[in-house]
């Protein structure tokens, strides 16, 4: 990716599910003690919310205009 695009996208949903439930807390424990219970959580917070995914370049630079793109973002209806 250059060092200039910046851009935000919609994780699908099952990718965000898969992501939600990889960096969930212990999830490693969570195999042995109750996986199913956090599946259970995971879909439900993902039917609460939409999961969006911010790509950027390496470029310090760029902070400002980062900031902005994920401020116009939040404050879009798209949410």
């Amino acid at each position: 990716m250059p060092d200039d695009e910046l851009r935000i996208e919609d994780v699908p949903p099952p990718e965000a599910l898969m992501t939600l439930m990889t960096h969930s807390y212990c999830s490693e424990i969570l195999r042995f003690v109750g996986e199913h219970r956090n599946f259970s959580q995971c879909v439900a917070v993902l039917s609460k919310i939409v999961v969006r995914r911010l790509r950027r370049g390496r470029s310090l630079a760029l902070l400002s205009e980062l900031a902005e793109l994920v401020e116009k973002d939040l404050l879009s209806d798209k949410l």
